[in-house]
């Protein structure tokens, strides 16, 4: 290797036109830190030695492993420091190798995952989501007390293995495969992978906007942001992303045949199946989040201050959810359609408006600024797209929707006041489990109340019509009842 090509360490170098002197050892500083927060780039502490992440690398992923004793010399280090450190290494390239595999086998499960969906054959697929969770899970509980952490990432690869295995012996059988070396092919094929790619940037490309605000920020800041990304794209991967890969052929069979009415009629019902799920869901989670995180996440270095951070930031990722919802199915529309192209620009001018707004709000509101853009990036979005669509499946935003979308948003916010002035009200004696059991059971029944009060006999019919709507395809098999089973990462 002649050049080594790294511009972000510019970042390093301009960092010292207005450096001011810090105290003590820069490393040393690094040690006290807590390695549970991403942001101090802390990997963890050893007896001797503590590993950390550089911050600006020659290559990705570069870690120092240190010994916490000053040594100006590498002869100077003890045995015991010695063994730590060789330690550390094999360890992280026997990790790197581990991973590599599973990436790679990762792309292969996709595939076979995606040649399911595309036979209508949900269950199976779904089922196979969960073989990585369960032996990562498994492989810790085993073997953790003899391999460390290489037990994750064997149980990891482990998973990916079985995965593939399971999926991919059907997925060639259906694909009556064909070598070919065609340069059209080639170029098809890479004229549709662009899009997808740049629609899944934003899930790569906000973590690092964050990052890169969050610099001038209070310290644990990325973190709570971090824990509240997961936290939502999580609650959409479990209830909206099965439905939408459920609907994703239907959609398609319509549009192919012309049928954009009907294309329609399954995109509103979707979409009002979407809001109906998850606008009560994130206003009752808004109301009790604080006694949530507090079972959920408040021990050992995550204390009560943290609870309060990350509180504080969650409900605007809620909202934001929404519309990343909702996002889930109109996006699968655009490819429906063959309209990727238009998605790609909606979604870039979005990513812009992201960047911009999260560093002025940021400024003025810290870590909450970074959570507001997060709620108006995803929810201009989709309303956008929702109206792009509309120029080609007729017009998706009418008044009955926003009717709908009015009464929903109203039921919910009287049910997130109510529960809110049942947790003040409740004695401090009740513990966390049952406070959050009672007013979240008290929410969903108060709210399905409401709802049935407030919603027409039509737009309860209507509803309906996205279950009825399958009966339109002659060759569906799948059930949109058992689509909540499908559930795969929304990355």
């Amino acid at each position: 290797m002649n050049k080594l090509w790294s511009p972000w360490r510019s970042q390093y170098i301009d960092s010292f036109l207005n450096k001011e002197k810090s105290d003590g050892c820069i490393l040393c500083n690094i040690a006290k830190k807590n390695p549970e927060d991403p942001s101090n780039l802390l990997i963890e502490k050893g007896d001797l030695t503590f590993t950390v992440l550089n911050l600006y690398p020659y290559n990705n992923g570069h870690l120092m492993i240190i010994p916490f004793e000053h040594k100006s010399e590498i002869e100077s280090l003890t045995r015991e420091e010695n063994a730590e450190i060789m330690e550390k290494l094999q360890l992280a390239a026997r990790l790197q190798v581990l991973f590599w595999l599973a990436v790679g086998l990762s792309s292969l499960a996709a595939f076979s995952t995606a040649v399911h969906h595309f036979e209508k054959r949900f269950v199976r697929a779904a089922l196979c989501l969960l073989l990585v969770p369960t032996s990562t899970v498994v492989a810790a509980v085993l073997l953790a007390s003899q391999l460390g952490v290489a037990s994750l990432a064997l149980g990891y690869l482990t998973g990916t293995i079985l995965h593939c295995l399971i999926l991919l012996p059907g997925s060639v059988d259906s694909l009556d495969f064909q070598p070919s070396v065609s340069p059209h092919l080639g170029r098809e094929f890479a004229a549709r992978l662009f899009p997808v790619l740049i629609t899944l940037l934003p899930f790569t490309a906000l973590p690092v906007i964050d990052a890169f605000w969050s610099s001038h920020l209070p310290d644990g800041s990325l973190s709570y942001l971090g824990y509240a990304t997961r936290i939502v794209i999580g609650l959409t991967s479990v209830t909206i992303h099965g439905v939408a890969v459920v609907l994703f052929p239907y959609f398609s069979e319509h549009a192919v045949a012309g049928q954009r009415e009907r294309l329609r009629a399954m995109m509103i019902s979707s979409l009002k199946f979407v809001f109906l799920l998850m606008v009560p869901l994130a206003t009752i989670l808004t109301a009790l989040r604080l006694p949530i995180l507090t079972l959920l996440f408040e021990r050992g270095s995550f204390d009560r201050q943290a609870t309060l951070g990350l509180g504080a930031v969650l409900p605007w990722y809620l909202a934001g959810m929404v519309g990343m919802a909702a996002m889930n199915i109109v996006s699968r529309a655009f490819y429906a359609v063959s309209q990727a192209r238009t998605l790609v620009l909606i979604g870039l001018g979005s990513l812009a408006l992201y960047a911009g707004l999260s560093g002025l709000l940021s400024r003025s509101f810290s870590y909450a600024g970074i959570g507001v853009s997060y709620a108006l990036y995803w929810t201009v979005q989709l309303i956008i797209a929702g109206a792009a669509l509309g120029f080609v499946v007729e017009k998706l935003w009418c008044v009955e929707q926003f009717k709908f979308l009015l009464k929903l948003v109203t039921a919910s916010l009287l049910v997130g006041a109510l529960l809110q002035r049942a947790s003040i009200l409740l004695p401090e004696a009740m513990g966390p489990v049952a406070r959050v059991l009672l007013l979240g059971t008290a929410g969903c029944v108060v709210f399905l109340l409401m709802a049935w009060l407030s919603f027409t006999a039509a737009e309860k019919l209507d509803f309906r019509s996205l279950f009825a709507a399958r009966e339109t395809v002659p060759s569906g098999e799948a059930c949109i009842t058992n689509s909540l089973v499908a559930r795969s990462d929304t990355r």
